[in-house]
């Protein structure tokens, strides 16, 4: 069994990957992050910031607005990635 922080670090390595794959130019993988900012992305006249979370539940209501906040004030695009749910997990049977 995976543990948390090892789900939550292979999310950050995944939204990183994704981000490069679809042009962004500079990539920034947060190490050990608690902060309200996982993953930066930079490409050519656009900035994304990203929460990472192992559930997209897991993120309070707070700490959304306080994300949103923080991208109105540096004029960036804020996203919120969460781990997809498998099997059963997600209502599907094999």
């Amino acid at each position: 069994m995976t543990s948390g922080y090892r789900q939550g670090a292979d999310l950050e390595r995944e939204v990183k990957r994704d981000l490069e794959k679809n042009g962004y130019l500079l990539v920034i993988k947060s190490g050990g992050s608690k902060g309200k900012v996982d993953v930066i992305g930079l490409k050519r006249g656009e900035t994304v910031i990203v929460q990472c979370k192992r559930s997209g539940t897991a993120v309070r209501p707070a700490d959304r607005v306080a994300l949103w906040f923080l991208a109105a004030d540096l004029g960036v695009i804020p996203l919120l990635a969460s781990l997809a749910k498998e099997g059963n997990a997600a209502g599907t049977t094999d």
